[in-house]
């Protein structure tokens, strides 16, 4: 079993909503990680939120990525079910605080937080062919 403890209350919607996929992504047989089920979560405990979850053993071998093509071809594929509310992808969403709490020399921060700038850029000008 793996117990996920979240930083703080404000990361509550999205245990919830994690533990919503867990439970939709069961019940279409795709392969992902699975909470515990008689459990009601996720818990709120001294202010963090706390999930519980099947440990996934490793296997003997690595993915070939033709494997890892046809399982999110797969994900992709499935309609995601009424009142399931996924957040858009964003890349770029958790740099800052990483940055700001990172214990690395200040010139090293200057420099990661041009590059991120830079890439920021980047990804904007960034088209892609399918929604």
């Amino acid at each position: 079993m793996i117990v996920r403890v979240a930083r703080g209350e404000e990361w509550l919607p999205t245990a919830r909503t994690e533990v919503a996929v867990s439970r939709w992504l069961a019940a279409e047989g795709f392969p992902s990680a699975r909470i515990i089920e008689d459990l009601e979560q996720p818990f709120l405990i001294d202010g963090h939120p706390v999930t519980f979850w099947h440990l996934i053993l490793e296997g003997d071998r690595k993915a070939t990525y033709g494997e890892l093509g046809g399982v999110l071809r797969d994900l992709h594929s499935l309609t995601v079910p009424e009142g399931l509310v996924l957040p858009s992808f964003d890349p770029f969403d958790k740099q800052a605080l990483r940055l700001d709490r990172a214990v690395i020399p200040d010139d090293d921060k200057v420099f990661l937080r041009k590059r991120w700038r830079e890439l920021q850029d980047k990804y904007v000008e960034l088209r892609f062919e399918t929604p």
